[in-house]
């Protein structure tokens, strides 16, 4: 069946967001504040925190999600449990906003713009992404890429994170397509790959390091750049034509 809509993830597929830029914010938040700590020793409390959230918004054994909790309502808690547990009077609140708007300013991948821009006018697009609204749409906006996208669902709109098929199920209500008419593009192989092929969409997995394919499910496509996706779509048209 022929794509009628190519569904993005955004973070680490069109838009970097490895921890060496999460650090650099750590590095502004400990000088800013002149903290007397080393930022990585800040960085090195603050995560696991972090990943205690993302292990509690979804048992992915039962699939029943916890209580919603948004990334800045859970990042500032972090800020305030990690400053507690060094003994550090941070301004939870400022260091927050520091790394929300760092977030909102991750650079795109060298051919992404490229790619969006071939796109636009000849393959309709949406974005499917576990964020908030407050640092996802600035960053489209700042590339002048928001209009790109017909549709836009975020974590933080739906109320869940992929790969709970909540998030899938707005995304298909608003785009009005079967999953079978839509492609996931997406870096990773549990919340992209794993969590379309619950929701009956096939997927492109971009592996742009050359990770081992070690998910739930195979991906129906593998890329190594964003390119290979106008490749992908190039073939899936001349074979529907009959070219």
């Amino acid at each position: 069946m022929p794509t009628k809509m190519v569904v993005f993830d955004v973070f680490d597929t069109l838009f970097a967001n490895t921890h060496d830029y999460w650090r650099e914010s750590f590095i502004r938040v400990c000088a800013d504040q002149k903290l007397q700590v080393e930022p990585y020793t800040l960085w090195d409390v603050w995560l696991p925190k972090e990943r205690e959230f993302r292990a509690r918004r979804l048992n992915v054994e039962t699939m029943i999600p916890g209580p919603f909790e948004s990334y800045t309502d859970v990042w500032r808690d972090c800020f305030v449990r990690a400053f507690d547990e060094l003994g550090l009077k941070g301004d939870a609140d400022a260091a927050n906003e520091l790394c929300l708007a760092d977030f909102a300013d991750r650079p795109p991948f060298p051919e992404t713009l490229e790619v969006i821009a071939q796109l636009k006018g000849r393959q309709p697009m949406a974005i499917l992404s576990n964020a908030d609204d407050s640092f996802l749409y600035p960053l489209l906006a700042k590339h002048g890429i928001s209009d790109a996208f017909e549709v836009i669902v975020t974590s933080e709109g739906a109320e869940g994170y992929k790969p709970h098929s909540l998030i899938f199920d707005v995304l298909f209500k608003q785009l009005g397509l079967q999953p079978s008419e839509t492609l996931m593009v997406g870096d990773t192989l549990h919340e992209d790959v794993w969590g379309s092929h619950l929701a009956g969409m096939p997927s492109a997995w971009i592996n742009r390091h050359d990770a081992p394919m070690n998910g739930r499910v195979t991906p129906t496509h593998e890329l190594h750049s964003l390119k290979d996706l106008v490749t992908v779509l190039n073939v899936a048209e001349n074979a529907s034509t009959g070219k």
